[in-house]
C-alpha cells in the first residue's frame, strides 16, 4: 500500500475514533427552525449545522444573468462557504466579505481550489450586473485571478431567497426605507452534498476558524495532510461558538480501539463532518 494510503487510513480511523468517543458522551442541541413571513419574522441566525439542504429546485442568477438552479452553481465537488450578504449594503455586510477576504488571504487554503465562495443576495432588487462588479472587485482584491470559477455572486427572486436563508437558519428584517435590511451576522459552510456543516456567527473571522470550518464541510482529501492532521485535534463549542482543542489522550486511546477497523475510512468521511454538541445544562 502507498505511503499516502497508509496515512490518509488512517488519518480516517483518528477522525472516527474522535468523533465516536464524543458521539458517547456529548447529546445533541435540538436545531431551530424559523416562520417563513414577508420580512423572515426578524433578524437573527438559528444554529442548524446538519441539515440537509433541500437547494435542487432554487434558483439563482450567475454574475452572467443567467438562471440556474444553486446546484449547477455549486457543483464544484468542493465544500461551499456561503455568505448571506446584499451587495448595497451600507453596513456590516461589506465588514464581512472584508473581514473574510482579511482572513482568507492569510491561510494556505485557496478558493476555486480547495473550496468555493458563494454570496447571495438577500435583496431581490439586486441583479447581476452588480453582482459581477462585486465578484469583481472582491476576486482582484484577493489577487489570485486565477480563482475566478471558485467566486460566486448570486442573485434571484424572493422565493428562492427566503427558501434558501429558512433552510440555513438566518432570517433578517426589511426596514421602513424599504431598501435596507436587518439582519446577524454569520457565514455558513455547505458540504459537496449540499449538508450545512457548520456555522460561524459574527463578522470576525481568524484564519483558524475558517480553515477548521472548511475542513469539516469538505471530504478528508481537503487541504494538506498537516491541515487534516491539525484539525483532528480541535472540535467546536456550540456555547462558545469558537474551536477548542480536543484532549490527545482521548484521542489516541480512542485510536487504539478502532484501528484497525477495515471501515474506519468509509464511515470516518461521513462522521467527519457532524459537529460534536456539548450537553445541554440542566433545568
Amino acid at each position: 500500500m502507498a505511503k499516502n494510503q497508509v496515512f490518509w487510513g488512517v488519518l480516517a480511523v483518528l477522525t472516527l475514533s474522535l468523533n465516536a468517543s464524543n458521539a458517547w458522551s456529548q447529546s445533541s442541541i435540538p436545531a431551530g427552525d424559523a416562520t417563513q413571513q414577508k420580512n423572515m419574522g426578524g433578524s437573527s441566525i438559528i444554529e442548524k449545522a446538519g441539515t440537509q439542504l433541500e437547494i435542487g429546485s432554487l434558483e439563482f442568477r450567475g454574475e452572467d444573468g443567467y438562471r440556474r438552479p444553486l446546484r449547477e452553481h455549486l457543483s464544484s465537488g468542493r465544500p461551499t462557504l456561503l455568505a448571506l450578504v446584499y451587495f448595497e449594503c451600507p453596513g456590516v455586510c461589506t465588514v464581512i466579505l472584508n473581514n473574510l477576504l482579511a482572513s482568507l488571504k492569510n491561510q494556505n487554503l485557496v478558493v476555486g481550489k480547495d473550496f468555493d465562495i458563494a454570496a447571495v443576495s438577500i435583496r431581490a432588487a439586486e441583479g447581476p450586473e452588480l453582482a459581477r462588479k462585486k465578484r469583481d472587485t472582491y476576486l482582484r482584491l484577493y489577487g489570485k485571478p486565477e480563482t475566478a470559477e471558485g467566486w460566486h455572486f448570486l442573485t434571484g427572486d424572493e422565493n428562492a431567497i427566503f427558501s434558501l436563508a429558512k433552510q440555513v437558519g438566518y432570517s433578517f428584517l426589511q426596514l421602513p426605507d424599504g431598501k435596507n435590511f436587518g439582519h446577524d451576522a454569520g457565514l455558513f459552510f455547505i458540504t459537496p452534498g449540499g449538508k450545512l456543516a457548520r456555522v460561524l456567527f459574527g463578522t470576525d473571522f481568524t484564519p483558524e476558524q475558517l480553515k477548521l470550518a472548511i475542513l469539516e464541510a469538505g471530504p478528508v482529501t481537503t487541504g494538506t495532510w498537516k491541515d487534516q492532521w491539525q484539525a483532528l485535534f480541535k472540535k467546536y463549542n456550540y456555547y462558545t461558538r469558537t474551536y477548542d482543542p480536543h484532549s490527545p489522550t482521548g484521542l489516541f486511546a480512542a485510536a487504539l480501539a478502532l484501528l484497525l477497523s477495515p471501515l474506519g475510512f468509509v464511515v470516518a468521511k461521513r462522521l467527519r463532518r457532524r459537529g460534536v454538541r456539548p450537553k445541554q445544562p440542566s433545568a
